[in-house]
């Protein structure tokens, strides 16, 4: 299975705005750490912004763990001063999740498909 991600960024303060936007693929592996996103830091060294980690694989879905709390947005009742950690993944289906702020952050499309 692959796994299809797109990172696009947000701004609450500029509803014209134009998001910036990348797109990644992986190939599934269980237990493997993906780094989408890395930011410099001070001295020249990198920081993760945002990675994930896959916890769980199944024939139709598999499970992420993020290094960072994120909302679902498929989620009619998701509150911003909540959050998750662990998402699930079905193949065929879009998973969209985002930072849990009002003014900027990162949205996260997640598409898993067959080979």
């Amino acid at each position: 299975m692959k796994l299809y991600v797109e990172k696009s960024t947000w701004s609450g303060w500029d509803s014209e705005e134009i998001p910036a936007s990348a797109n990644y693929e992986y190939e599934v592996d269980y237990g493997k750490e993906y780094i989408v996103d890395e930011i410099e830091a001070d001295a020249g060294e990198n920081s993760i912004n945002f990675s994930f980690t896959i916890v769980e694989v199944r024939e139709n879905h598999i499970e992420i763990k993020t290094n960072v709390k994120m909302i679902d947005t498929s989620k009619e009742d998701s509150e911003i001063s909540e959050g998750e950690y662990y998402f699930e993944i079905k193949k065929g289906k879009l998973l969209t999740i985002t930072t849990p702020t009002l003014d900027e952050g990162d949205t996260y499309k997640f598409t898993l498909k067959e080979d």
